[in-house]
């Protein structure tokens, strides 16, 4: 096959979620990774299993063409407890440390990066790098690798948090470095630690910016957090407040930014950080922003106006999702196989209470803000597993007066997984 250019390995759950696949040989991986005209590899499932060995007589000359290299593991497999990957970290690092001058992409699980070693590798060609996955623990920060990455572009950290922990700064104050980051396009990053010095240094060429949870933090509240207690994963969900989230973004002072995700919990300074979002970017095409409640904060106290209030200056908004973490709604605590009449009648009572009232602050978007606006989606958690997001397109009509006034028209998404502007 000399003109092969791409090679998925996508290895099926065979019996169980607790009985994972157990990877393939070294000799085959070789093999693959081998191709003379190889330029992207994905793996799907376990890569390799801990009683495998590598070979003594280990003669490896991998391709030096290859750009992508994805190793990723099933979401669901993430919920499970953390295995043994020292092996498989040893055979990452001796199939990266040969292909690292010509990658591209390099997307991996976060317990099986080979961390220690890579940090200390150069990677003149890396534009994309992804973790995803339970944070580990490394000697050296993070930062360390991103000061030889010269060229990457979009940085991806998914990571969960283990419990009885603290989420560390990729750039810890006062870590001295040298040198400047790569001029990076779109940052990811899960529980951000309020005083990284990443966000003091971002470059001017930062676009898409998102601080969030992973898992997100309402689903600690719902059934996915009793399937990861029997399963054994043990995670905390640190978040930050409104006067913390402010604190990164003022600062970050990066007015360009085209998409802005935000997770947090309110708190006083809840209103100072929506007016700074309405003043700071005024190039914004996408707001994500997961707000949960202060405590003790009731549904009529959501300050609804006033973040339309605040946002109203965005006049290049196209998308608006937001989750508001109304106490009313449906399914989001409770869950039942086998519901009777009577919790089925109270549900769907429930529900319909709850969709009108997400109607009614869809039209209270759509009226205040600017005529940029196209759609609005708003999070009603578990109301559907595969589709979360309530979502609204924004009509504009003409009055008698030739008056325009605009509402939420209910937008019925054609398939799991569409997407809005990048966004699902």
């Amino acid at each position: 096959m000399p003109y092969l250019q791409s090679v998925e390995v996508l290895l099926p759950y065979t019996e169980s979620l607790f009985n994972p696949p157990t990877g393939i040989s070294w000799h085959v991986l070789v093999g693959i990774l081998s191709v003379p005209s190889l330029r992207s590899f994905r793996f799907k499932g376990h890569i390799w299993h801990p009683d495998d060995k590598i070979p003594d007589d280990l003669d490896f000359a991998p391709t030096t063409s290859l750009e992508s290299f994805r190793y990723d593991i099933d979401a669901l497999l993430h919920h499970l407890p953390s295995r043994d990957t020292t092996k498989e970290q040893e055979a990452l690092s001796l199939v990266l440390g040969r292909l690292r001058d010509s990658l591209k992409q390099l997307i991996l699980p976060a317990a099986s990066a080979p961390f220690d070693t890579m940090m200390t590798w150069n990677w003149p060609s890396l534009r994309e790098f992804s973790l995803r996955g339970e944070r580990v623990a490394t000697s050296l920060p993070l930062i360390e690798m991103l000061f030889k990455t010269p060229r990457l572009q979009i940085l991806s950290l998914i990571l969960a948090e283990p419990a009885d922990s603290s989420p560390p700064p990729i750039w810890p104050p006062g870590f001295a470095m040298t040198g400047q980051l790569p001029d990076i396009e779109q940052i990811t990053v899960t529980h951000p630690h309020a005083e990284d010095e990443l966000y003091a240094h971002l470059p001017a060429t930062l676009r898409r910016l998102t601080l969030r949870c992973w898992p997100r933090y309402y689903k600690h509240r719902s059934i996915l957090n009793e399937f990861m207690t029997d399963a054994g994963v043990d995670w905390s969900s640190p978040i930050l407040t409104s006067s913390e989230m402010l604190h990164i973004l003022k600062r970050t002072q990066k007015p360009h930014l085209t998409h802005l995700e935000l997770e947090y919990r309110a708190d006083a300074d809840d209103e100072k950080l929506w007016r700074h979002i309405g003043s700071s970017y005024p190039q914004l095409t996408v707001l994500r922003v997961h707000r949960y409640r202060a405590s003790g904060e009731a549904d009529s106290n959501v300050p609804v106006h006033e973040i339309t209030r605040a946002l109203s200056a965005l006049g290049r908004l196209r998308l608006l999702m937001i989750c508001l973490d109304f106490a009313t709604e449906p399914y989001a605590t409770t869950f039942s196989d086998y519901p009777t009449l009577a919790q089925l009648t109270r549900a769907q009572r429930e529900e319909e209470i709850y969709l009108d009232m997400i109607a009614n602050v869809a039209n209270t978007f759509a009226a205040a803000l600017p005529r940029s606006l196209e759609y609005i989606s708003v999070l009603t958690p578990l109301y559907k597993p595969y589709l979360p997001w309530r979502t609204f397109r924004v009509v504009r009509d003409r009055t008698a007066e030739k008056q325009e006034i605009a509402r939420a028209e209910t937008y019925e998404v054609v398939e799991d997984g569409e997407l809005l502007y990048g966004y699902s």
